[in-house]
């Protein structure tokens, strides 16, 4: 161990105001706020800095309880609304806790339920007293207060127990609803802490609060490190705020927050985010994207991840990653993994232990690191993993340097592209199935960029003879696929927006409205239509529907037919944002006269692309296309609420047959070109 950080070791003792907990800071980066440390619980003893895999109902999706431990797993997180709602508080004293439920030997801690207020808004209310949630199982309404959240802690047994907190949305513009959340969380922590039946045994962690506001951080800092607990988390975060503002928290509150208690970083476990934060100074994380991303085809490797859905890995016999010894890359391959992800739940599985697995060891690594007071080293070498050509975002950039680690561009790869700092147990695979690198600079050739398109996109798209290829490189395929569709295609969107449906059909809404009203809009509404009938037509030729089912396929076919016939009439509103395409910022003037004096303009002879007939675009000429730009927005609005209602309706009847929106959207790509 290096001389600096055996000194900081022996700066920091166990410090606790809880029986339950031990804590010891074992060695201090000598740059950074990182450090590695251990806590001892009464189930078991962690080393910090954790990842925490989330077993809401007490169980990680696609995994045993055995699995999570053979992964290295320490402690694991359940959810005490959703564990009080099913099995239910009784139940739970009847068990004997969680542990003894689903057999976990190890740390457990648990959510307070406070999260619940955001992800089901729609069903709760929050006063003085509580949340008011109706239960999305049966619509009965339950009332979950402090003291009944920690009756329902104590029942489970956790080894540490957090406060139920008053959880504003982080994107919430009210800076006086942030203020009352804020003094709420702390007189809700003095009822949570007089209503812990078992002090002896479970910790309780109180919550920083206070939105994107430092004044209030500040004052939430003040009020809960004045009750002196064993431990603080950073909550009301991970919920879409810029990373800019979202690191500035951090490094906020792990400056304030005492250096001999952890500290737990709440919802966070994108590999770049865990390493930013523990450079801030932070020590312990959760989130579900390791196992849900898992269950859309989604494989993580250092330097990204590979979406095993793509054609390309139908004939790769290597496993995931060679330099991983979970049991799924020891005995499955890549291809095997392709045949079988996203049809049948072993597909999950297989992937589920691998992507823990990972996450444990770069936590490992990562402590590694920092006892031999070498995480400065790992960071450079892990970011430039993941950024290739080393054009890092301003904000991870800013957030490394405000704790003196500052990302340069230089060569740190060997020939191989491995990191060339020798951390035990480093991953070593730089995803070169992407990139390839040449002395540490980025020359790719034509083919080598096809293969990072492919990775993106997937293959399914480019190996279409309709689809150009240059285009795709240029960026042009991106250009006319909105950036949901792009994040569901690399298996981003379904790992990250499942919780917040309400919010993602909200904003897909008002998204095709900005669309469909843009005079830059990109949004090719013929097309749109075309790809929602493949993707009926599926349903039809590929499944086996109820006779409700078919007759909702029957009734959505004619709803999109009459709007494609509609798309081919000169007062079209789709023709007038075609139009707006294809004519550009040169005619932007022009469209804004004619929509303001309703007067005709004369345009230069020639035609237009508009309608769809056999798959090619007929023409129109311009004078007919000209009358038509006097269409007002408000149809357009209309005509973008339509879509949505029937995108809508058409993900619904997917779902009712058992089909993921993974497999919708394969559905459309192959049906569209």
């Amino acid at each position: 161990m290096a001389g600096t950080a055996s000194t900081a070791a022996s700066t920091f003792l166990h410090s606790s105001s809880s029986p339950a907990l031990k804590f010891r800071v074992v060695a201090q980066c000598s740059v950074s706020r990182a450090r590695a440390s251990v806590m001892t619980l009464p189930h078991h003893t962690v080393h910090l800095p954790t990842f925490m895999p989330v077993g809401t109902q007490g169980t990680m999706k696609g995994l045993l309880p055995q699995q999570v431990k053979e992964a290295g797993a320490e402690i694991i997180l359940g959810n005490t609304y959703h564990l009080g709602t099913r099995p239910g508080k009784e139940s739970m004293k009847a068990f004997g806790g969680l542990h003894q439920l689903m057999g976990w030997d190890r740390a457990l801690l648990t959510d307070s339920g406070g999260f619940q207020m955001v992800s089901l808004s729609a069903l709760s209310k929050v006063t003085e007293e509580g949340v008011k949630f109706q239960s999305p199982y049966d619509g009965t309404e339950i009332l979950l207060t402090p003291e009944e959240s920690i009756a329902i802690q104590n029942a489970i047994g956790a080894d540490i127990m957090m406060q139920l907190d008053d959880v504003v949305d982080v994107m919430e513009k009210d800076y006086d609803r942030f203020k009352i959340a804020t003094h709420r969380t702390t007189r809700w922590l003095d009822r949570c802490i007089e209503a812990n039946k078992n002090p002896q045994r479970q910790n309780l962690f109180p919550i920083v609060q206070g939105g994107l506001h430092p004044d209030l951080r500040a004052t939430s800092l003040d009020q809960l490190i004045a009750r002196d607990a064993p431990g603080y988390a950073i909550g009301g975060l991970s919920g879409g705020e810029a990373k800019d503002q979202f690191w500035r928290v951090i490094l906020q509150c792990t400056g304030r927050l005492p250096p001999s208690k952890p500290r737990y970083c709440m919802g966070v476990g994108f590999a770049v985010d865990l390493v930013v934060c523990c450079a801030l100074g932070a020590d312990m994380y959760d989130c579900v994207f390791p196992t849900r991303t898992a269950r859309f085809g989604c494989a993580l490797i250092h330097g990204g991840q590979l979406n095993l859905k793509n054609r390309e890995f139908a004939v790769d016999f290597r496993p995931i990653d060679d330099t991983c010894s979970c049991s799924t890359c020891t005995h499955y391959t890549r291809a095997y993994i392709h045949t079988i992800v996203t049809k049948y739940p072993v597909a999950c599985h297989l992937l589920s232990v691998h992507n823990v697995a990972y996450q444990m060891r770069l936590m490992d690594n990562i402590r590694s690191s920092i006892i031999e007071d070498n995480f400065p080293t790992f960071v450079q070498d892990f970011m430039a993993g993941y950024y290739k050509d080393r054009d890092y975002p301003t904000w991870l950039t800013d957030a490394l340097a405000a704790v003196n680690i500052h990302l340069k561009k230089a060569n740190i790869h060997n020939q191989e592209g491995v990191p060339t700092s020798a951390v035990s147990n480093r991953e070593g695979n730089i995803n070169q199935e992407t990139q390839k690198s040449d002395k540490g600079t980025d020359q790719r050739s034509d083919n080598e960029e096809r293969e990072v398109i492919k990775t993106k996109i997937g293959a399914e798209a480019l190996e279409d003879d309709e689809l150009d290829e240059n285009d795709i490189i240029k960026g042009h395929f991106w250009d006319h696929n909105s950036r949901i569709l792009k994040l569901k295609q690399v298996g981003y969107k379904d790992a990250i927006l499942d919780d917040y449906p309400d919010q993602e059909k909200a904003g897909q809404a008002a998204g095709w409205r900005a669309a469909l009203v843009s005079s830059h809009s990109k949004t090719n509404l013929v097309l749109t239509l075309s790809q929602l009938t493949g993707a009926l037509m599926a349903l039809k030729v590929k499944q086996s529907l109820t006779q409700d089912q078919d007759k909702e396929v029957r009734e959505l076919l004619k709803e999109v037919e009459q709007k494609v016939k509609m798309a081919s009439q000169s007062d079209s509103p789709y023709l007038l944002t075609f139009m707006k395409q294809e004519i550009g910022e040169a005619f932007e003037k022009e469209i804004e006269e004619i929509n303001t004096s309703h007067t005709e303009v004369n345009m230069e002879s020639g035609l237009i692309s508009s309608t769809v007939s056999d798959g090619a675009f007929s023409p129109v000429s311009t004078n007919t296309a000209a009358t038509t730009m006097t269409i007002q927005n408000q149809s357009l609005e209309s005509e973008a609420n339509s879509i949505s209602v029937l995108q809508n309706r058409v993900q619904t009847l997917y779902q009712s047959c058992g089909l993921d929106t993974t497999q919708l959207l394969t559905t459309v790509f192959h049906s569209s070109h």
